[in-house]
């Protein structure tokens, strides 16, 4: 199939940048370009909210903790560049939670990985060439941290006896995907196999430089400057509170933010999680590391919408007893008040009733 509108004419169904048979190129049908072009991206803003919003509350938060959560992570700053580079196929990330979300679901029910394999093939037809392998790589990871914690730590919902059960949902995931996604994977493949680009231009990338995308506020547009994955110092705190509160119930999203992390930094992530990635087939040419920051402005704030939801509790805790202590005073306020009026009678009695009640002496 060949696209004579773009770029002077290119394939379309061949090119794994293009959007060729992505669900939301329906919306162009009833609606002109432009008008379709912001629907398209409102659709995937609002399922990237919903899906975001269900993993929190996978994740155990609730309340206002899952909607800031979704929305940090929607409208972080590498989904708003979007709007200022023009890579809209890079929208596809905000279909990820939906990915992780049916993948830690399917471990305990196999179809839930559908909805793995649907997300991802959506992904794949939105021109997805660089949110299909950094998903894929970074399900790779989770599955791994879920295997490793069903060995080490089990628990009475993930025990020892099911450690194969993450392998068993990214093979059933893979496969549907794969099914999912021939009639465009064909000829991607085909295309990629006759015109292969390799790359292995080294990438690295510091700590304080992925740190100051994510944390600092956006002082210029470049491509990964400083601000440019932006989710907010207050995010990164409430982060970093949840994990003080509650550090065995943040390990696994507190694991999933280093893994991204240590892969946006590239050759310089400590946990040379890059080259591992690079030694694999199929991802070995991904390059630019600092999109995982993607991936990483999830994690987080998944991570802080469970601080922010202990909080709420905590609230709801104190705001209780202020309410009992409430009852309480005016209980004793009341109790009170009838007991200086019980008092002043009983003086009245003792003085005019010759200490008895006598209401002749009253009335004389």
């Amino acid at each position: 199939m060949w696209n004579p509108w773009f770029c002077g004419g290119i394939p379309a169904l061949a090119n794994i940048q293009t959007d060729a048979l992505s669900p939301d190129l329906l919306l162009t049908l009833p609606f002109d370009q432009p008008v379709a072009s912001a629907l398209r991206l409102l659709l995937f803003i609002v399922i990237g909210l919903e899906g975001a919003w269900q993993y929190a509350r996978h994740h155990g938060v609730h309340g206002w903790g899952a909607i800031i959560a979704a929305a940090a992570f929607v409208f972080s700053g590498r989904f708003m560049m979007i709007f200022w580079d023009g890579h809209l196929p890079f929208f596809g990330f905000a279909l990820a939670p939906w990915v992780f979300y049916g993948l830690e679901r399917s471990y305990e029910r196999l179809r839930w990985g559908l909805v793995s394999a649907v997300a991802m093939t959506w992904i794949f037809f939105n021109g997805g060439a660089v949110a299909t392998p950094l998903i894929a790589t970074m399900m790779g990871f989770l599955m791994v941290r879920d295997v490793v914690e069903r060995l080490v730590a089990p628990t009475e919902a993930t025990p020892r006896k099911s450690w194969y059960r993450p392998l068993v949902s990214m093979a059933f995931i893979g496969v549907f995907t794969l099914l999912l996604s021939l009639p465009r994977l064909v000829p991607v493949f085909q295309t990629l196999m006759a015109y292969p680009r390799p790359w292995d231009e080294p990438e690295a990338y510091s700590l304080s430089h992925i740190a100051s995308m994510l944390f600092l506020p956006p002082s210029s547009w470049q491509y990964y400057a400083a601000g440019t994955s932006y989710v907010g110092l207050g995010v990164g705190i409430a982060f970093v509170l949840a994990i003080v509160w509650r550090a065995r119930a943040m390990w696994k999203l507190l694991a999933a933010a280093v893994i991204a992390f240590d892969l946006a930094m590239g050759e310089s992530g400590p946990l040379q999680t890059w080259k591992i990635m690079h030694a694999l087939p199929v991802v070995h040419d991904v390059r630019a590391a600092f999109r995982f920051t993607f991936l990483v402005a999830l994690f987080l704030a998944i991570g802080a919408g469970r601080g922010i939801w202990w909080a709420e509790l905590q609230l709801a805790w104190v705001r209780a007893r202020v309410k009992t202590f409430r009852l309480e005073a005016d209980n004793i306020a009341r109790r009170t008040s009838e007991g200086l009026r019980l008092a002043s009678l009983r003086d009245l009695i003792y003085l005019f009733g010759d200490g008895y009640w006598n209401h002749s002496s009253l009335l004389a």
